[in-house]
């Protein structure tokens, strides 16, 4: 009986020591990662609409239809956030080394938050915004029943009246190593993994 218990209690420790080193082995492959520092405030950045850009949430960046940013150098980006903002239809570009090549990274549709936060995957040094409708927009003329519905509260409107395009604050985000012996390592590997087609903007949203 003694014998037993001994040989259970060996097999406990085996396994519990083994499922130790598998997770060791996980952590050492899969290090923790965590949000590097905002890009869009690097020494270098520019943007068609400055204040979108200055780290201060008191100011607001108006823009119609199109904003580009730039970057001092290709970062491998994963994280945008757009703060304050009025953008309902977007479609978010990032650039492929010149200024007439880019490659659609997201679109957003329908957005009624007032801030934008998803994630992305490019290594590049530019990104390109284009607006369509915005939070603001009104609709203005006649009304008329839609000839789509059978149901009469649905109407139809002769025009829009565009809201001006706004945001507080854009920032972009890599990923980084929760260990600072390697901040880069995963941002290094992923610059040659940048694809080489160029995608032609969407006429419409």
């Amino acid at each position: 009986m003694r014998i037993r218990f001994n040989l259970i209690f060996f097999i406990m420790v085996m396994a519990y020591g083994i499922s130790g080193c598998k997770s060791s082995l996980v952590s050492s492959l899969f290090p923790e990662q965590t949000w590097s520092q905002n890009y869009a405030l690097l020494e270098g950045t520019a943007c068609t609409s400055p204040e979108m850009i200055d780290g201060d949430l008191d100011t607001v960046g108006r823009r119609w239809k199109e904003i580009i940013l730039t970057l001092p150098e290709r970062k491998a980006i994963h994280r945008i956030v757009i703060r304050g903002t009025n953008f309902e239809d977007i479609i978010v570009y990032a650039g492929l080394g010149n200024a007439d090549s880019w490659r659609r990274i997201k679109k957003i549709k329908d957005n009624q938050s007032t801030t934008i936060d998803f994630r992305a995957t490019c290594v590049t040094d530019a990104i390109r915004f284009r607006i369509g409708g915005t939070l603001d927009d009104k609709r203005v003329g006649k009304d008329f029943r839609s000839a789509m519905s059978i149901d009469p509260n649905v109407r139809r409107y002769s025009g829009i009246k565009r809201g001006y395009p706004y945001a507080q604050e854009i920032e972009l985000y890599g990923l980084v190593d929760a260990d600072p012996r390697q901040p880069e390592r995963r941002i290094a590997s992923e610059l040659d993994t940048q694809p080489d087609e160029t995608e032609i903007p969407d006429p419409e949203f």
